[in-house]
């Protein structure tokens, strides 16, 4: 193939290759290839669904099973001293385990939040919390845990 030949066989291609439907038929192409490549490798193929494989925001309450998640809060409130650190554990009812818990007050700092009991090998059923009050004056918070069934 010389390079008169090769160019003449770019014209035809470039021509081709500009008309509508053939530009249509290329961007179709393009589009189920991405959505279809992507759809079919979501999931692993164990018949289940993990946080990765959603939105966020995605799932509402009315998309679950009744029942599915039971999830109970419990709120503590405190007064911490001025100048003082003040610790406290807020206790999920009796057969319910630790899902997680937090505390926080407009003026409090808090130095540690995790599982109570901390013991290695235990099913937490609490949230302790150590919360320092830097003002001169008494700072209010609260301490919250989230507890679900175990």
């Amino acid at each position: 193939m010389n390079l008169r030949q090769g160019v003449v066989m770019l014209s035809k291609l470039r021509r081709r290759l500009a008309s509508p439907f053939t530009a249509t038929a290329i961007a179709f192409a393009a589009l189920f290839v991405a959505l279809g490549g992507t759809g079919a490798f979501a999931l692993d193929g164990r018949n289940s669904v993990d946080s990765g494989d959603i939105l966020n925001h995605a799932v509402q309450p009315r998309d679950l099973a009744e029942g599915l998640i039971d999830l109970q809060v419990q709120i503590q409130d405190v007064t911490v001293p001025a100048g003082t650190t003040f610790q406290a554990t807020v206790n999920c009812d009796d057969g319910l385990a630790t899902g997680g818990g937090f505390a926080g007050g407009s003026l409090l700092v808090v130095q540690d939040s995790l599982p109570a009991p901390a013991n290695q090998g235990d099913t937490p059923t609490g949230w302790t919390v150590r919360l320092r009050n830097p003002t001169s004056q008494a700072s209010a918070g609260s301490e919250y845990v989230v507890c679900t069934q175990g």
